[in-house]
């Protein structure tokens, strides 16, 4: 097993190849498994994930400010020496662009509140060096259970079990993420 230093340095490492990646953020051991196990290079924490798993629908905003505001932000945490600076709250790829343009340290772009019909190349083609969902993965996990949920309380249906996936991927999946 690796050390937290050589797992400290593979991730910074990622920071130095050329291209872009995209860090998924998984809110508990096993979705963090799941994500592994499709051979994500590395995974990021959410704190919105963290608060719904313990009853909460919120976080703090203070993070999400306006474009000048956070451009000031990231060139102070440039100065100040961070290898990387994250962008959340950015919406257009325009202002994405202005961001990146604005610093000359890594940025990541956090998908929660941008354009969904960004993809990846454009992303890369901006100058992002990486990709995160916040706390979408499980707001998007939420909203499946939700609506299971509604289903059997107002129809008194449970079609929604048709579209599970095999419990044996499932399975599979956590194995994978093991290793």
């Amino acid at each position: 097993m690796r050390t937290h230093a050589e797992k400290a340095a593979a991730f910074r490492a990622l920071h130095d190849e050329p291209g872009t990646f995209i860090i998924p953020n998984p809110w508990d051991a096993g979705t963090a498994r799941l994500l592994a196990g499709l051979g994500f290079k590395a995974l990021a924490t959410t704190s919105l994930g963290l608060a719904n798993i313990h009853g909460r629908g919120y976080v703090s905003a203070d993070e999400i400010i306006e474009l000048d505001a956070t451009i000031r932000r990231l060139q102070a945490f440039e100065q100040a020496g961070a290898d990387v600076l994250y962008a959340p709250g950015l919406r257009t790829l325009d202002q994405i662009r202005t961001v990146v343009s604005s610093v000359g340290k890594p940025v990541n772009v956090v998908m929660t509140h941008a354009d969904p019909s960004l993809t990846l190349e454009q992303l890369t083609e901006a100058g992002v060096k990486r990709i995160s969902i916040g706390g979408s993965g499980s707001r998007f996990a939420l909203n499946a259970f939700m609506s299971a949920a509604r289903e059997m309380a107002e129809h008194g249906t449970f079609t929604f079990v048709g579209e599970n996936p095999p419990w044996r991927e499932l399975l599979d999946g956590f194995a994978k993420g093991r290793g």
